[in-house]
């Protein structure tokens, strides 16, 4: 089997599994503790107009328990600050290259949020920028 690394933006808020069955409408299977802590999470970047009473979501939505979320997500607040980080906009890019530049988009927003201000974090996204800019190149 190959090895992968995954990078997703998505939007989540804490609610145990009880309260995500019924946000669901569905009731609790009994094999499982409602208490679980856990979120909601929504894939922005996964639209699903098929899920059944999510319509109010941009993405598909789904439950992840707290254990397994906080060890494969990183909270980003506020705004980015970095003028850099109008590089890294990748919206304007056809499908194949959004693909590519994607990931160092969200990568550069979690460093932007979670560094403090310093030359070696302007070094760091400077750096991370010329990264996707190869890499977008690449794929040309």
């Amino acid at each position: 089997m190959q090895t992968y690394i995954g990078t997703k933006q998505i939007k989540a808020k804490p609610m145990n599994r009880l309260e995500y069955n019924e946000y669901r409408g569905r009731s609790l299977p009994g094999n499982e503790c409602g208490d679980d802590p856990g979120y909601l999470v929504e894939y922005v970047d996964s639209p699903d107009s098929t899920q059944k009473g999510m319509e109010a979501h941009e993405g598909y939505v789904s439950w992840s328990p707290e254990e397994i979320f906080e060890d494969s997500y990183v909270k980003i607040s506020g705004l980015c600050t970095s003028a850099i980080m109008a590089f890294f906009t990748y919206e304007h890019l056809p499908p194949h290259l959004r693909t590519i530049s994607m990931p160092f988009a969200q990568l550069a927003s979690q460093l932007d949020a979670l560094l403090p201000v310093s030359a070696e974090k302007s070094a760091g996204l400077r750096k991370l920028l010329e990264a996707k800019d190869c890499a977008v190149r690449a794929a040309l």
